[in-house]
């Protein structure tokens, strides 16, 4: 990775993270990223992981599309980004219909840079 993505991804690290610096296999898995590769992470519990998705999306252009089975785990993770200033939203079965019409038309427009969403709901056709 060149130099300037390097200190960008360190100052996000620090001034919008509040890290000191990244755990391992942080900086392999946010560089690939950033690469445009392709890119599984298998990582343990703890290790960071949704840094690795979340610093990238701040410095790439787009929306960003986190599919998680765990809905506890999704709130938990569009509530940290959306306190971060980022626009995200949730679409699944512990949604009401209004507010899953709202997110949907929300990422047809490409007003959110996060969509929380489960396996489930990508199967479905999203109505307008």
């Amino acid at each position: 990775m060149n130099r300037t993505r390097r200190a960008r991804v360190e100052t996000l690290v620090r001034t919008v993270f509040g890290l000191s610096a990244l755990r391992p296999g942080q900086q392999a898995v946010i560089d690939a990223v950033l690469s445009k590769q392709h890119t599984l992470a298998i990582m343990p519990t703890g290790a960071g992981k949704s840094l690795c998705y979340q610093l990238p999306a701040m410095l790439l252009p787009g929306m960003t599309v986190v599919i998680s089975p765990l809905i506890a785990l999704m709130r938990d993770q569009a509530e940290k980004v959306t306190a971060l200033g980022l626009e995200a939203v949730e679409v699944n079965s512990a949604i009401p219909a209004a507010d899953k019409h709202q997110a949907r038309a929300k990422v047809r427009r490409r007003a959110v840079e996060f969509v929380f969403t489960t396996p489930e709901q990508l199967g479905g056709r999203w109505k307008r």
